[in-house]
């Protein structure tokens, strides 16, 4: 809480978890199951270095991206009152 008063970010009430806000599951991962699929990997080393690899082939607004859909996302549901938001 400390950092958060630091920065002057205002703490906004959500759901512990709502798949409708969380932005590694409408962002993220959809484009990485994506970019896995089809691919067959013999060990854990080789899935992490294909994630890894993934992760660094994004441009850096990609994440930025994420946020702004983020934000766009959260304001759709507060207007629903926190039903379910599809895309």
């Amino acid at each position: 809480m400390a950092k958060i008063n630091e920065l002057k970010y205002d703490l906004l009430p959500h759901p512990p978890y709502s798949s409708d806000l969380a932005p590694s599951d409408f962002h993220l991962f959809p484009k990485l199951k994506i970019f896995l699929g089809g691919q067959k990997f013999a060990t854990n080393d080789e899935v992490i270095a294909a994630v890894e690899e993934y992760f660094a082939s994004l441009e850096r607004n990609r994440f930025m991206e994420g946020i702004t859909a983020l934000e766009r996302r959260w304001n759709k549901c507060v207007e629903v009152h926190g039903d379910y938001v599809e895309k």
